[in-house]
Order: structure tokens, then C-alpha cells, then sequence
């Protein structure tokens, strides 16, 4: 006999009951499933059983379940499963005679007068007809128990054999539980981008910027709750300290709003940036950026709008419980320094010394000095910072930088000048054959001071106390070496335009000894006498006179630029104050002429040489009579 294992009270879609042989029939409600069969489900499929031990069993959509005696045995099962006999059907005899009889007595046939007499005697049953020990017969009729109940105009049904109770309430059973959906939540990865060059302050364009300059950017996480709906969303902070990112210097600190859905981000008291889920549901987001964070600085003096990587990780988690992690990575592209203005019209710092003040100058006092210094943020006015602010300023010393002073030519007493900075890039020092000429300390803060130490060479040598090197075309100039950076270490991109900050020397010029004609003099003395023919008066009379080196050293202040040398002047107005003298020889006036490199003096009259003056580089002359000169008194008097 099968087990009975209970009743099905649901059935949705196909669901079926396979046989240990492989047959298989459809199940609907009130059918009867049993131990050994397996209970399948289609697609859409589900069924419902009430168990003889009173308990509820459901399978939900594309399952199966093998059914045996011992699941009602763990469903708390008190008593024997039940075993279920089927009656038992007449035999083909049985249902001949029976058809037989049933035919007769529809033909109106008695069946007691014509129907074939049952046997008698010991071996028809139990006992003979009528007797003891007779035997029975039965008919099976095939409807019975008809009843008529006649309308007369009043009850006519009989009074109950017994004592009649209540119906028992009904056994309320409680719908079964909705199958379970099998699924889960899902998230991916995604990303986005913002840029502080739409910060204010901020600079577009720049090496390496990415394209726009969104500070507020949105998207879609990509993540779906699944068939069981929708949970809760959580951004997660875990990890981001760890990446250690500043704004101004100062470490950043992370929080999640109670709900889940804002993470902000504050340096300080500053809301650098925040990120919200604006929809649960469909999972969108919008980032804001209001500050700037530090990126990595690039090498020294280098620039480049890196990207700075933030990950977000999130938590999603669906309507029964069951959750997936997600994240959102987002770049935040740098803003980088530039120079101010534009083409011609940037601005400049620049400023003037003098040689004058030099401790071998010749001084003219004061507002002279070899001093410049410009104050904190002096330097400031040359450099749009941008969105990172104000960083520091320095001096590069690096070869390629120093060759744009080297290239400029610049000499001080003829030995071309060397150059070299410091370490920590502040301080730049200029020297010539060891000795130092000047030096430049840049500040951080943007201020800075040149110290003038020694004479530098300007080009013209015309004796003019305010020529300057700008004014020959020599200045100098130090943009080559200025290096900005802002507030994270970005340089200003190509550096400073030739020009921008500039220090000017003005000369220093030789002046005559002494004071108002009080000066020392150099002098000598020849004598007519000594010409041929003269009228010789004996020893001592010369027709020349002579200094040695240095000689004409006495006449001058050569200032700071130092010794140089001497020469005669080749200009047209030197000849000419000669002439003025109205020196004549015989009668005739003299004329006058310098040689080519400047030594040599020449005076003649009537083609004839009457005097030459001879100067050397080292302050040496001879002067030499070779001819009379006319005296104006003409008293006789031989001195």
C-alpha cells in the first residue's frame, strides 16, 4: 500500500507528480500525492499540499521534491502515516450477472419469480435458506435510497433518529507563504571627474587639463536591488583617510549623514566637497567640489594637472536583507599657476643700484646704494596663483636656468662673471676671478634683496655717470631663474618672460682729482735752447720731458670701477680746445692731430713737426720739442 502523504489545496501554472517509473501526471487541487512519487514544478509553477499530520508544504517555481513517510515523521508526525486501501472492484462475473439482473428489473421482470434460486443444501454457505445455516444472496442495485417528500402543506419528514449537535467550527488554515524569489543585489564600478579650474580663482586650460571645468558632476552607480526590491544604501568613509589627501595643507575629515546617503569631506571648518545619492532607486549621484585638495607636486620646477584619485566604497542592500558593495571612483583634476598678464602688457619688478655707492666709488650721495629689497609679496604681482592659492617662490639652479645670465656676457673688470645658487634655492651669487660681484636672496614669501659688491662693465665709455646696463642693453635679468609655485607645489608653466624681473647698474665714472681746480698737477719743462739751432746755454736744458708709469695716476679718481688706463682723446672738441690755445710756430698756427689708438699727440706748422706728446696705457707721457713755438712778451727775457 502507498503512503498517503496528503492533499493538494493550491496548484499555480504546471505541476506535476512523477512515478518511480518515469510516468508523470498532472497535479490540480483535491488531488492525493504519495510516498515515492516526486513532486515537479514548471517555469511559473507552484503547488501547495496539506499533510496528514496537519502541516502545509509548498514549492515554489522550477523545483522538485522527492516525498517520502519520513517527512511527515519531521514535521512533528504523532501517529502512523496513513495507509489507504482502494475498494475493491466486482469481478468480470460479478458485473456480468449484475448487468443482467439490472437489465431485467428494468424490463419490469420480478426477479423473485424469475431470477435463477439460489443452491441449497450445506454446500450453498452457512445454512439453508430460511434456516439455520441457510444461505444469502445479493443483489447490486445501481440506485438506491430514493426518497420522495410529497408538498401537502406541511412538513412531512419524520423527527431525527437521534440527538442532533452543533456543526464544530470550522478549521481556519492560514494561506500558505508566498514562495520565495530567489535573487540578489548587484553593484559594479563606476567614475567620473571634476576639475578646479572652475573653482574661483581658478585658471582654464593648463598641461594635462581634462576637458571642461565642471566643479559639480552627476551620474548613475549602475547597482540594482534585484527581485526582492528595495533596501538601503550606505556610503562607506573606510579607506579614505588612509589616502592621506589635504586641502591647504590642512588633513581632510570624512562623514556620513545619518541616513547614508551624503558623504562631506571638511579641512577644518571648510567644506571641501560633498557626495549625495539623489535617487535611491535608480541609484544617481552628484558630486561637489567648493575647494581644492593637494595633489602631488611634480619635480622641482616642473608643472602638470594631475589628477588626484578618490575611491568611495558603498553598501546596497535589498528588501530582505541580502547586500553588494559597489564604488565610485572620482578624479579631481588640478588647476596650475601662470604668469600674469599678457604678451607686452605683463607686469615687471625691477629696480635700480649704483656703483657710485661702492666703497671705491665716487660717491654722490644719498639716494645712492648697492642695496635693493623688495618686500613680502613683492614678487606676488608677476603670478596668477589659481584655484591652490599662494604657494612659494625660489631661484632655480640648474644649468639651463643659470645659462640665461651666463648668455647675457656680463664682465666685471674684464673677467666674464660665474654664477651658482644655493641649495635651498634662495640665494644666487655672482663673482668674477673669485672676487664677488653681487648676490640675489628670493624669499618664499616673495620678497627679495640684491647686494651690489663689485663694479660691473658697461659697454659705453663715454664717461656719463647715469648710463645704466638696461641703458646699453645689458641689464640684469633674473626671470630665467624665478621660479613660483602654488598652494600644492605647481610651477608657473614655461616660467617668466625675459624682462619680468630685472635689476639695473648704473655706472660708475672716473673723475678728476682734487676740487675746484685744486688738484694735483702733473708738469714739466723744455727749452728752445736745445734746438738745432738754438742758442745753447749748457747742461740742463732738454727738449724733452718725460713721466714713468703711473705718472698721470695722481690726476684722477678712477672710482669703483678700478684702474684702467689712458689715452688720448681722438674727439673734434679736444683738437679743437687746442687750437684755442693759439699756439704758433713762426708766425703760423699750429695744427693738430692724434694717432689712430690714441698715443700720440702731433703738432705742426708749415708741414713741419713742432711738438709731439706721447701717452702710455700706464700713466706714463714724454713730450718732445721739435720746433720753436712763438712767446707772446718780446722783452728779450731768455726764461
Amino acid at each position: 500500500m502507498a503512503t498517503l502523504i496528503g492533499v493538494v489545496s493550491q496548484v499555480v501554472g504546471e505541476v506535476f507528480a512523477v512515478a518511480s517509473d518515469g510516468s508523470r501526471r498532472p497535479i490540480s487541487e483535491g488531488d492525493r500525492v504519495y510516498a515515492g512519487e516526486q513532486l515537479v514544478t514548471g517555469a511559473s509553477g507552484a503547488v501547495a499540499v496539506t499533510m496528514t499530520n496537519g502541516q502545509q508544504l509548498t514549492l515554489g517555481r522550477d523545483s522538485s521534491m522527492m516525498l517520502d513517510a519520513q517527512m511527515l515523521a519531521y514535521r512533528g508526525e504523532s501517529q502512523a502515516p496513513v495507509a489507504e486501501t482502494p475498494p475493491a472492484a466486482p469481478s468480470d462475473a460479478d458485473l456480468t450477472d449484475v448487468e443482467r439482473l439490472q437489465a431485467a428489473i428494468e424490463a419490469g421482470v420480478d426477479p423473485t419469480q424469475e431470477g435463477e434460486a439460489t443452491a441449497a443444501g450445506p454446500g450453498a454457505g452457512a445454512g439453508g435458506a430460511g434456516g439455520a445455516g441457510g444461505g444469502h444472496s445479493f443483489v447490486l442495485l445501481s440506485e438506491v435510497g430514493g426518497a420522495l417528500d410529497p408538498v401537502i402543506g406541511f412538513p412531512t419528514q419524520g423527527l431525527p433518529g437521534g440527538p442532533e449537535f452543533p456543526d464544530a467550527e470550522p478549521i481556519i488554515t492560514p494561506d500558505p507563504a508566498p514562495p520565495t524569489i530567489l535573487g540578489f543585489p548587484s553593484a559594479g564600478e563606476s567614475s567620473n571627474i571634476v576639475d578646479e579650474d572652475g573653482l574661483p580663482g581658478g585658471i582654464a586650460g593648463g598641461p594635462n587639463d581634462a576637458a571642461g571645468e565642471d566643479t559639480i558632476v552627476s551620474g548613475s552607480l549602475g547597482y540594482s536591488f534585484g527581485p526582492n526590491g528595495i533596501g538601503s544604501f550606505t556610503w562607506s568613509t573606510g579607506g579614505l583617510s588612509a589616502l592621506g589627501i589635504t586641502s591647504q595643507g590642512v588633513p581632510l575629515v570624512y562623514s556620513v549623514s545619518a541616513d547614508g546617503l551624503t558623504l562631506s569631506a571638511f579641512a577644518g571648518d571648510v567644506l571641501v566637497f560633498s557626495l549625495q545619492l539623489t535617487d535611491l532607486s535608480s541609484g544617481t549621484y552628484q558630486f561637489s567640489i567648493f575647494a581644492p585638495l593637494d595633489h602631488p607636486a611634480p619635480p622641482p620646477g616642473g608643472s602638470g594637472e594631475n589628477d588626484l584619485f578618490l575611491l568611495f566604497n558603498y553598501v546596497i542592500t535589498d528588501g530582505i536583507g541580502n547586500s553588494a558593495t559597489g564604488s565610485l571612483t572620482l578624479g579631481v583634476n588640478d588647476d596650475t599657476p601662470e604668469q600674469a598678464g599678457v604678451s607686452d602688457e605683463r607686469p615687471v619688478v625691477a629696480g635700480l643700484v649704483h656703483e657710485d655707492a661702492l666703497g671705491n666709488g665716487n660717491f654722490e650721495g644719498a639716494p645712492q646704494s648697492t642695496t635693493l629689497a623688495g618686500a613680502t609679496g613683492a614678487l606676488d604681482a608677476l603670478v596668477n596663483f589659481g584655484a591652490d592659492g599662494r604657494g612659494s617662490f625660489s631661484l632655480d639652479g640648474s644649468a639651463a636656468a643659470l645659462d640665461t645670465l651666463v648668455s647675457q656676457g656680463l664682465t666685471s673688470g674684464g673677467v666674464p662673471l660665474t654664477y651658482a645658487v644655493s641649495a635651498d634655492g634662495t640665494t644666487l651669487t655672482a663673482s668674477a676671478g673669485g672676487n664677488p660681484v653681487f648676490t640675489l636672496v628670493v624669499n618664499p614669501d616673495g620678497s627679495f634683496l640684491f647686494t651690489l659688491q663689485g663694479p660691473l662693465d658697461h659697454l659705453r665709455q663715454d664717461g656719463d655717470d647715469s648710463e645704466t646696463l638696461g641703458g646699453s642693453s645689458l641689464v640684469l635679468d633674473f626671470s630665467g631663474l624665478l621660479i613660483a609655485i602654488d598652494g600644492d607645489g605647481d610651477a608657473v608653466v614655461g616660467g617668466f618672460a625675459a624682462g619680468t624681473f630685472v635689476i639695473d647698474v648704473e655706472d660708475d665714472v672716473p673723475v678728476q682729482a682734487g676740487q675746484d681746480g685744486e688738484g694735483p698737477r702733473v708738469v714739466g719743462l723744455v727749452h728752445e735752447d736745445a734746438l738745432t739751432p738754438g742758442n745753447a746755454e749748457g747742461g740742463g736744458q732738454v727738449l724733452s720731458v718725460s713721466g714713468g708709469a703711473g705718472t698721470l695716476d695722481a690726476l684722477v679718481n678712477f672710482g669703483a670701477d678700478g684702474r684702467g688706463g689712458f689715452k688720448l682723446s681722438t674727439e673734434t672738441g679736444a683738437l679743437t680746445a687746442l687750437e684755442g690755445l693759439g699756439l704758433k710756430s713762426g708766425g703760423e698756427a699750429l695744427s693738430y692731430s692724434v694717432s689712430v689708438d690714441g698715443t700720440t699727440l702731433t703738432a705742426t706748422a708749415g708741414g713741419k713737426t713742432i711738438f709731439t706728446l706721447t701717452v702710455g696705457t700706464d700713466g706714463s707721457y714724454e713730450f718732445l720739442l721739435q720746433g720753436p713755438l712763438d712767446h707772446p712778451l718780446q722783452n728779450g727775457d731768455d726764461s
